[in-house]
C-alpha cells in the first residue's frame, strides 16, 4: 500500500498488478493483524488486513517477478501452509465469514 492510499484502492490495484483480476469488494473481515519485523537499520510494521472478494473480471495467474505461483486451497488446508505471522489466522477468519455469509 503506498503512504497515503486508501486499503480498498490499493487491494483492487494489488490484484491487479500481481495476479492480473479485478476485484469487488464483499466485505472487511472483522480484525486486523499486526507484525513487527526488526531489521539492522529500522523497524517495519505489518498490517495485514482482510476483505473477502469475488473476482469479477480476469483469470489469476502470475503476472510479474512478486508472485511466482498461485493456488486455490481449501479451508482445511489453510494450516498446512507457511504464510507470514497472523496470515493463517487470517485466511481462517476469511473461511469463516464466507460459511457466514453463503448460508
Amino acid at each position: 500500500m503506498e503512504f497515503g492510499e486508501d486499503p480498498t484502492v490499493a487491494l483492487k490495484r494489488e490484484m491487479h498488478e500481481e495476479i492480473g483480476v479485478e476485484v469487488a469488494i464483499v466485505t472487511l473481515l472483522p480484525k486486523i493483524y499486526t507484525n513487527i519485523w526488526h531489521y539492522e537499520k529500522e523497524d517495519v510494521q505489518v498490517l495485514l488486513i482482510g476483505y473477502l472478494c469475488t473476482i469479477v473480471r480476469g483469470e489469476a495467474k502470475p503476472s510479474n517477478e512478486e508472485v511466482a505461483d498461485i493456488k486455490w486451497i481449501t479451508p482445511s488446508e489453510i494450516r498446512s501452509f507457511s504464510f507470514l505471522p497472523f496470515a493463517d489466522t487470517l485466511l481462517a477468519d476469511a473461511a469463516e465469514c464466507l460459511e457466514t455469509t453463503s448460508q
